[in-house]
């Protein structure tokens, strides 16, 4: 299906790369984060597919990861910009999502 330029245009908004490279930064390192806690806790699967982050109605999940007797589940939630942690005993934890500045290794003098 084809949508014409005009309407594709009030649907998905142009993002300039310079305008949130920084953000775009804070991002990957979050995800990177999100993905070694999974890595880590959740049995091997071919290729590194018990890695994968999914799409959701309101931003990225892990799905359930294993954990002891329990389970749980890492939401970015870019409609709250929030990070969720729910666990499956009913614990909810949520770290804002903001900006943040992260250092190249070796730089930590450098502010």
């Amino acid at each position: 299906m084809k949508i014409p330029k005009e309407e594709r245009e009030k649907l998905w908004p142009s993002l300039p790369f310079a305008e949130w490279k920084e953000t775009a930064a804070t991002l990957h390192m979050w995800t990177q984060i999100v993905g070694k806690i999974r890595l880590t806790q959740t049995p091997w699967t071919n290729h590194s597919w018990h890695v994968t982050l999914y799409v959701t109605a309101r931003g990225l999940t892990t799905s359930l990861i294993p954990h002891g007797l329990l389970t749980f589940e890492v939401s970015f939630d870019f409609i709250d910009h929030q990070l969720r942690i729910d666990a499956s005993d009913g614990r909810r934890r949520a770290i804002e999502l903001r900006g943040c500045r992260f250092l190249p290794r070796g730089d930590e003098d450098a502010e």
